[in-house]
């Protein structure tokens, strides 16, 4: 069983990796210290973990028994790839919502202008 949740961490981490690159226009983004407000940017160590936890989930509590090397790298793949569409949604939502804020305010500032 822990040789099983090895393997499902390393697939997955390539997984979120290999992720990472493609979304990034094959770069990669290191970890940082930010100053504002004061916290650390994980980079693509946040897309290695998300794909590695995703898929030790997916085969130790969706599919604890997975009986072949072949099984196992293919839920990992895809909980991995799954991982990162939930990360990307995210980031798309919250792109989203700084862009109408920012059209929110244009209008304002248009309203105020015309007085």
């Amino acid at each position: 069983m822990l040789q099983t949740i090895i393997y499902a961490a390393i697939i997955g981490g390539i997984t979120g990796f290999v992720s990472h690159i493609m979304r990034n226009n094959k770069s990669i983004i290191f970890p940082r210290r930010k100053k504002n407000p004061k916290s650390f940017f994980l980079g693509f160590l946040a897309d290695i973990l998300a794909g590695s936890t995703a898929a030790v989930f997916a085969v130790t509590y969706l599919v604890p028994e997975t009986t072949s090397l072949r099984t196992l790298m293919g839920i990992s793949i895809l909980a991995g790839l799954s991982a990162e569409t939930v990360l990307l949604n995210r980031q798309l939502s919250l792109e989203q919502l700084k862009a109408d804020s920012k059209e929110k305010l244009d209008d304002r500032n248009q309203q105020i202008r015309r007085r």
